[in-house]
């Protein structure tokens, strides 16, 4: 009659609630497993997908050229984890409003490209200094951007280089042209914005991004240069693309974007390089993608063809296929 009532849990008891909870854990944990791997390339891919996108709709606010540069990993090089914005510094017109430039072609290359000359009229009306190799230039304020191949000379001409896309045209012929308005749009530098950095294990998986293998023309269809150079993807001031740079691919001169979108191989890290359990056929992993005449950009996952009877993608090819097939997951 005098005990009070017993109060709390033995030691018995809590073990046993331990071992329940460490049970219902180890059942738990496979069966989310497959879950958050699938979850990871998805997460990473939308990531990307939207840090594409801004750098697309930057240039469109800006009116002038704003890229993403892909940095591959001191330590290996055929993956990347970190994307960083870059942006061309404002146009530059001339010392004074009548400034003009007329240009003729010199060369029309094999490979599409095109070489022409561009003078200023009258000699002297821009700063040489601020023009260098690398930088573009677009006339009255239209059409493709040409880029300027080598550096100024003393009577203001200069070198342009552009490639030009099945069937282009240019206005321009083997005589001086009539006289042009001109912007030049310097060598893009690296903006404000925070840097992207992929989650943990999840990489772009530089091996296998590109374009189709079977695109005609102007470069090979992967990213790698298996040195840890940097790859650049320019946006035009409409939005659409403008150029890539990569050692590994001859340089996409902007107006010129090629035939194949672009495509961005999102896996995970200890598969890259790996030629028996490649990410092309692991079907967790995402494809990110950018129009290469428009500039969208879209995500969608590995697959294979409905028509092979394959479980896995076949060919890097295949791995593609619904993003070649404007599958698109929306951002996810």
């Amino acid at each position: 009659m005098g005990q009070s009532p017993r109060r709390g849990a033995t030691l018995i008891e809590m073990l046993v609630v331990i071992m329940i909870l460490v049970l219902l854990a180890g059942v738990a944990v496979p069966v989310m497993r497959p879950a958050m791997q699938s979850r990871r390339p998805r997460e990473a891919a939308r990531a990307v997908n939207v840090y594409f996108s801004m750098a697309r709709t930057r240039a469109l606010e800006l009116g002038r050229p704003v890229g993403v540069v892909i940095e591959p990993l001191s330590n290996q090089p055929l993956a990347a984890m970190v994307l960083s914005q870059f942006e061309a510094a404002p146009p530059y017109a001339g010392e004074t409003l009548d400034c003009r430039m007329q240009v003729m072609i010199n060369t029309t290359l094999p490979s599409g490209q095109v070489q022409l000359t561009a003078r200023a009229v009258p000699s002297g009306s821009f700063n040489t200094a601020l023009i260098t190799a690398g930088d573009f230039v677009q006339f009255n304020h239209q059409g493709p951007l040409f880029m300027v191949s080598g550096n100024v000379a003393d009577d203001q001409q200069i070198s342009l280089l552009i490639n030009l896309r099945e069937g282009q045209q240019l206005p321009f012929s083997g005589a001086w042209s009539a006289l042009l308005s001109y912007q030049f749009f310097p060598k893009a530098k690296k903006s404000a914005a925070a840097p992207l950095q992929l989650p943990a294990g999840m990489v772009i998986d530089l091996g296998f991004s590109g374009i189709d293998p079977d695109n005609p023309g102007v470069f090979t269809n992967r990213f790698d240069a298996g040195d840890g150079t940097p790859n650049f993807i320019m946006f035009s001031p409409n939005g659409s693309l403008g150029a890539v740079y990569t050692t590994s691919m001859i340089q996409v001169i902007p107006g010129s974007p090629p035939a194949s979108p672009l495509y961005f191989l999102i896996g995970r890290n200890d598969k890259v390089g790996d030629a028996t359990n490649p990410n092309w056929q692991d079907m967790n992993n995402r494809w990110v993608t950018i129009n290469s005449q428009t500039g969208m950009v879209s995500t969608a996952p590995v697959d294979v063809s409905p028509n092979s009877g394959n479980v896995v993608p076949a060919s890097v090819t295949e791995s593609r296929w619904s993003a070649r097939n404007a599958y698109s997951m929306g951002g996810g």
